[in-house]
């Protein structure tokens, strides 16, 4: 289940960890314990080691990996390691809830490599203390954002290779416990494209029932990734055997009409013995007729085939379209409980109102174009941002943005491009005397592109192999 990495690993150099004359027990206890758990804490604070601490990490972490394969007592030394664990758990939760140290655009971690081999560690000795946060790992949504920029989310192989490492009771269980998290939903609707995943999940009934009652839960996320598993799981084969149910019995119908034709036609040649040549032409016509009338009805059923298709389509289209507009409702609605109290206030006060002081009118800043001379948005300031909404006609943004500098505008623009129908009902939830209009939003995306700073090529993937000999104890 963890990253797919090179798992080549040269222990030539591990020999000088440990001198011949000490004791390995000693070494583990005094020595590399310790180590670790300082490298790790150092690492869960601070998000980054020196040189010296990245040499320490790799090597004590490759010792502690080829020990836990060659000496039997490494399960009861590492279930005694707590504090280690915990330190394990808190950085591979850094993972889980922040995604850091993945390889997001081109920045990965040095270090997740000997983490790695850490968690192989604990792999190896059957200690299951991890085993959730490592599920966590790889159903969050920054693992799945990673995945989706290498364009290996819908991977056969990875599907296959999840299934063989016997990975999905730890998938089901984890989607029984995060009940409010759409993540571990996805990943098994994902994997129920694969045949050997979908036969595992549709037999552990109490996953299935579980699946269906978050069907009707509040988070639209976890309802709509619920409502897509289902649909795989069960509802998917029932529609298909209804079709082949009805094409069959429409099937039956037409050699009943058939049989019936070829019954009527011998009838009518006895009847017709004064005139064989109309009746050898009546039946050919007939027969043109009932040729003429199967192929009718077999377009008519590949068309109500294709409308059933298409009307799937609008009906999953259309859900989604009735839940994105109650919740816009619903914020609408939550915005006049808030303003009727206001109003009625007001209303209820006799005592006028002082009339306002005018206020002086400040003259506007000279307007510059100082952002064009930079390299990449990413370094513009806030005179820098206001420059840019100017000066291309964007003026409605400015009380928005006016606080942004070049990296949160940044962000507020991937944003934008992402979730277009909530960012913009968000922009214009406080704006109802001049709200921004789509061709503003739209060029404000569009305009933007051209100062984002340029992307990083994409990082080498490495996979990882094990190979199990008949002979191997």
């Amino acid at each position: 289940m963890w990253k797919k990495r090179n798992n080549q690993i040269s222990f030539s150099s591990l020999s000088t960890l440990v001198d011949k004359d000490v004791d390995e027990q000693v070494f583990l206890n005094e020595d590399l314990s310790k180590e670790l758990c300082d490298i790790l804490e150092y690492w869960h604070d601070n998000r980054s080691l020196n040189q010296n601490q990245q040499d320490k990490f790799r090597k004590y972490s490759q010792y502690l990996l080829n020990f836990t394969k060659n000496n039997g007592e490494a399960t009861q030394w590492l279930n005694q390691q707590t504090r280690l664990t915990d330190l394990a758990k808190k950085c591979a939760d850094d993972i889980a809830s922040h995604g850091y140290y993945l390889d997001i655009e081109g920045t990965e971690d040095p270090n997740l490599q000997s983490f790695d081999w850490l968690i192989q560690a604990y792999t190896n000795t059957e200690c299951d203390q991890l085993i959730d946060i490592i599920v966590r790992c790889v159903s969050n949504r920054f693992y799945t954002k990673t995945l989706y920029n290498l364009d290996l989310v819908h991977s056969d192989d990875i599907k296959q290779e999840i299934v063989e490492q016997y990975a999905l009771p730890s998938i089901i269980q984890y989607t029984k416990k995060a009940t409010n998290d759409p993540a571990p939903l996805e990943v098994a609707y994902a994997l129920s494209f694969n045949a050997d995943a979908k036969k595992v999940f549709s037999e552990d009934r109490d996953f299935v029932d579980h699946v269906e009652k978050l069907r009707q839960s509040d988070n639209k996320e976890v309802a709509n990734a619920a409502y897509g598993v289902i649909w795989k799981l069960e509802d998917e084969e029932k529609f298909m055997k209804e079709v082949e149910e009805k094409k069959s019995k429409e099937q039956s119908t037409e050699k009943l009409e058939e049989a019936a034709g070829d019954k009527q036609k011998p009838e009518k040649a006895l009847g017709d013995e004064k005139k064989p040549k109309e009746a050898a032409d009546d039946g050919k016509k007939t027969k043109e007729a009932t040729d003429d009338e199967k192929k009718s009805k077999e377009k008519a059923i590949a068309e109500e085939k294709h409308k059933e298709e298409a009307d799937k389509e609008d009906e999953e289209f259309e859900k989604a379209y009735e839940l994105l507009m109650a919740e816009i409702k619903r914020q609408d609605l939550d915005e006049a409980a808030t303003d009727e109290p206001e109003k009625s206030a007001g209303t209820s006060s006799t005592e006028p109102k002082p009339e306002p002081v005018p206020e002086e009118i400040e003259p506007q800043p000279i307007q510059t174009r100082e952002y064009l001379t930079m390299s990449s948005a990413m370094i513009w300031t806030k005179e820098n941002v206001n420059e840019f909404l100017i000066d291309n006609e964007l003026q409605p943004l400015v009380p928005l943005c006016k606080s942004m500098d070049g990296a949160t505008l940044i962000e507020f623009h991937q944003s934008c491009q992402t979730l277009p129908t909530e960012m913009y009902s968000l922009v214009n939830k406080s704006k109802e005397e001049h709200p921004v209009t789509l061709d503003i939003f739209f060029r404000f995306i569009c305009k933007m592109k051209q100062y984002l700073p340029p992307p990083k090529p994409p990082a080498k993937i490495f996979f990882r192999y094990h190979f199990i000999y008949e002979n191997q104890k």
